[in-house]
């Protein structure tokens, strides 16, 4: 429902391999953020790309990446497409709000 709001644990890692075949993880990015479904449903794509953004994420990657987090969290909440904007907007649905927490962990091959 437009009221519920959505909070994600997003972690960005960097995965390398040395020259003595060593993986490293080092985190490039650790964020918390909370969205209203509302705005998600508006600006998904947008939002996960301001938010992801990072020197060291190539900005082709999260050009792909970004639509696909959207479309799997739509998947995920069954997001209501017949929702038009205006409904979305006037806050239609039930008053109650609900909290879900995601946890996205990205890995970046470097």
């Amino acid at each position: 429902m437009p009221t519920d709001r959505l909070n994600f644990h997003i972690d960005v890692l960097s995965h390398s391999v040395d020259s003595n075949s060593v993986t490293r993880l080092n985190t490039l990015l650790h964020n918390y953020q909370e969205v209203s479904s509302k705005r998600f449903f508006r600006e998904g794509k947008d939002w996960f790309q301001s938010i992801l953004f990072h020197q060291d994420f190539p900005s082709n990657s999260l050009e792909q990446l970004a639509p696909k987090l959207v479309s799997e969290v739509h998947e995920l909440f069954d997001f209501d497409e017949r929702l038009s904007g205006s409904d979305l907007a006037n806050g239609v649905g039930p008053s109650d709000a609900r909290r879900f927490t995601l946890h996205l962990r990205i890995v970046v091959e470097i």
